[in-house]
């Protein structure tokens, strides 16, 4: 039961940062699945939308937003 709290709370944290935090930008839609291994360990399949046409480019030019590297620092 604690590992299932857990995992829980780990990927809370990971949506609220990338999908409510804004880390990957605006997102149309996200769906995920849990699994659990052979030997009872969880794991997340995650599928995002995101609604913009980022390129690589526009990443590059993201980074340097102190705002934007604030927030992934945070995540990271």
């Amino acid at each position: 039961v604690s590992t299932a709290k857990f995992f829980h709370l780990l990927i809370s944290a990971i949506l609220d940062t990338m999908i409510t935090g804004g880390v990957l930008g605006p997102t149309k839609a996200y769906f995920g699945t849990v699994e659990s291994q052979g030997r009872g360990s969880l794991h997340l399949h995650l599928l995002i939308w995101l609604d913009h046409n980022l390129k690589p480019a526009d990443m590059k030019e993201k980074i340097q937003n102190s705002d934007f590297r604030t927030k992934l620092e945070a995540y990271l």
